[in-house]
């Protein structure tokens, strides 16, 4: 599979764009409930999504390209991805539960047992603020992840292509979400229309597979209008964006991404070994950075600061300590665990 450097590049922006929004978050809820939320950067999970039906059509173009696939094929594309997610997210979501029992106010809420089990299980569970998050709550995104692999996977078991496959599915599931929800079943909650996004991501991925990209110039031009769409949307449209995240976010998120893709071999700022380093640790940031934000969410109750100083001082520390940490839990962690995964799959030939 090639190596879209661009993209690597993109990763580390999303998780970026996330640490801010949680940043700005944790001044809302611990430090003052009307300070400024970055809503933008809600974004980040949009372009995770769009980046993971990216890599998954681009690594298995050899199987659907060919009509290869089966069962066989199937296992061992679940296997890579549970070697790739579970690991962390688990250790990550044990570390989360240890600090709630040690300090109870690192929740804002009661954890329950189902809604702990749940957790670990990838499945969407009401917790106590009726909202079907994890007991880490970046999890949740891990959920559509997790439900999307088994679709991929189906898709490749049945000799499928997945992107003409799975693309009307998600819409049906997309458009019945939208006439029925709210559903009281928490689980239905994975029929979002965020799974277009994955959607998006492989019809990038089939163009790129298939040497179908923007020109230049457009795909210049495009980069620049996303980014402000990104930057600009929530000033625009206000709290209305909210009922409209898959066309406020997602969209101008793809366009990122397929310009990225397309002026992949021409733009050298995607080179660049910080860029790579953050892309590389991106997962690790995602599921760690709450930790960071919360500590220093409490260390900025200490010094009574004003709202705006409490954000000026939150944001720049939020995104330097959670990319440190992000880097370390990377190459000290999951590298090393992930690697051992993988030998040992090798070795037992699943």
């Amino acid at each position: 599979m090639k190596q879209y450097l661009g993209v690597q590049s993109l990763r580390a922006l999303g998780a970026l764009l996330v640490v801010i929004f949680h940043a700005t978050n944790a001044v809302r809820d611990r430090i003052d409930a009307t300070a400024w939320q970055f809503n933008g950067g809600m974004a980040g999970v949009d372009l995770f999504f769009i980046i993971s039906g990216f890599i998954m059509v681009n690594a298995t173009q050899p199987l659907w390209s060919t009509g290869a696939g089966g069962s066989r094929a199937a296992w061992q594309f679940l296997y890579r991805r549970i070697i790739r997610v579970v690991p962390l997210y688990w250790l990550a979501t044990t570390l989360k539960l240890s600090m709630i029992l040690i300090l109870p106010a690192a929740t804002l809420y009661p954890i329950g047992v189902w809604h702990t089990i749940s957790s670990y299980l990838f499945i969407p569970a009401w917790n106590a603020k009726g909202e079907p998050f994890p007991v880490l709550v970046p999890g949740w995104t891990l959920s559509f992840e997790m439900f999307f692999y088994l679709w991929f996977a189906l898709a490749l078991g049945f000799r499928r292509h997945p992107v003409y496959w799975l693309t009307p599915l998600f819409a049906v599931f997309a458009l019945y979400y939208s006439a029925f929800s709210p559903f009281t079943a928490a689980p239905m909650t994975l029929l979002n229309p965020h799974l277009m996004e994955f959607c998006f991501g492989m019809w990038i991925g089939l163009a790129a597979c298939t040497s179908r990209l923007l020109p230049l110039s457009i795909a210049r031009l495009a980069m620049i209008i996303s980014i402000v769409a990104l930057l600009f949307n929530q000033w625009l449209f206000g709290d209305s964006i909210g009922h409209l995240p898959l066309l406020m976010w997602g969209v101008p998120s793809a366009l990122l991404v397929y310009a990225v893709v397309s002026l992949e071999d021409v733009t050298r700022f995607w080179r660049h070994p910080l860029l790579q380093t953050l892309g590389d640790a991106s997962y690790a940031i995602y599921l760690f950075h709450p930790f960071v934000v919360f500590a220093l969410a409490k260390i900025l109750l200490l010094f009574h600061m004003e709202t705006n100083m409490a954000l000026a001082v939150i944001i720049p520390l939020s995104l330097v300590a959670s990319s440190v940490g992000g880097i370390l839990i990377h190459r000290v962690i999951e590298l090393p665990l992930t690697e051992y995964l993988r030998r040992r799959m090798k070795r037992e030939k699943i």
